[in-house]
């Protein structure tokens, strides 16, 4: 491939807003955050609904410990005639979260 023409598609790739290097493994805080985005959220930051593979790691701990926990601080909740948003069940949730895609192999 000549040096014209690489240099020319490293220009498109940038000006498209894609990464031109590695960028890494995100952080477990950050891909928690990421996979238990709503539908919405996640079109607005990546232009779709689905989550994006390089964060998809942490999808299994979101719908695993996290939610089970995020359950058990509803039903706190509910027995304590309050919301969720009073008991910080999603920051509860997400801590779980990271905790374990942290100790994850």
């Amino acid at each position: 491939m000549k040096p014209q023409t690489v240099i020319a598609l490293m220009l498109l790739v940038t000006s498209l807003g894609c990464s031109t290097k590695n960028e890494g493994k995100p952080s477990c805080e950050d891909a928690c955050r990421v996979a238990n985005m709503s539908n919405n959220d996640l079109k607005a930051k990546f232009g779709s609904k689905e989550v994006p593979k390089r964060y998809a790691f942490a999808t299994p701990f979101v719908e695993g410990e996290s939610y089970k926990e995020f359950k058990v601080c509803l039903d706190e909740a509910v027995k304590q005639k309050t919301t969720t948003d009073a008991l910080g069940c999603s920051e509860r949730a997400h801590k779980v979260c990271v905790t374990v895609c942290e100790q994850a192999p």
